[in-house]
């Protein structure tokens, strides 16, 4: 297992977070494949448009706050080891 001071940098080196997930939601005639990003904010699923410049980084973005999600589980454990009596 990993220390947590480790888990920690990894977590810092993670350059941008975005949650929710991508949805691709049709294809025009032209070909392109539009998309929508879905959140819950509020107590409410929010939707917004994603223009195609942008599908690349929110993509890699939801992957580094899914990363994020599961380093912090990985801090937990690594602590609660740690503090175990």
């Amino acid at each position: 297992m990993r220390t947590p001071e480790r888990i920690l940098r990894d977590i810092a080196a993670i350059p941008a977070m975005a949650r929710g997930t991508l949805c691709a939601m049709r294809k025009a005639a032209s070909g392109k494949t539009y998309y929508n990003h879905q959140t819950w904010s509020g107590g409410r699923n929010v939707v917004r448009y994603v223009p195609p410049g942008k599908v690349r980084p929110l993509r890699q973005a939801i992957a580094g706050y899914r990363k994020f999600l599961k380093l912090a589980d990985e801090y937990a454990e690594s602590v609660a080891k740690r503090t175990e009596i």
